[in-house]
């Protein structure tokens, strides 16, 4: 790559400067809970969502606070011709601005109609 006139320890410079800008980024920052910004873990921004498709379904929690969550556990219920059905154990941390997958979903007879509810257990990360 030539840049005009800008001498060879320049580029080199430069062209570092343009790899570190591309380098994979770190995790967000928490932010402490009273600064400006801060935004409490709640119903609201720990959110349960649901990729459908034909033969599965994928569960996934999206964390939206300041705050790092550990996800505890996830509840199928109401369950018809689908598994896993019922409470199923977890301890996955989600991060601030984390979407994590949690979950697949699928029927026990492809052939049949399946349906489902599912509800979700989480708590907020003490330290780091």
């Amino acid at each position: 790559m030539r840049f005009p006139s800008v001498t060879c320890r320049a580029q080199t410079l430069l062209l570092a400067a343009m790899a570190a800008g591309c380098a994979a980024s770190h995790p967000v920052p928490q932010l402490a809970p009273g600064t400006p910004g801060y935004r409490a873990p709640s119903r609201f921004t720990i959110v349960g969502e649901s990729e459908p498709s034909y033969d599965v379904h994928e569960l996934f929690i999206t964390n939206s606070s300041s705050a790092s969550v550990i996800v505890t556990s996830v509840h199928v219920t109401d369950c018809v011709n689908v598994e896993p059905c019922g409470l199923v154990s977890l301890h996955l941390r989600v991060d601030p601005t984390q979407r994590r997958h949690v979950l697949s979903v699928k029927p026990v007879m492809t052939t049949d109609t399946w349906s489902y509810k599912w509800s979700y257990t989480w708590s907020t990360v003490s330290g780091p």
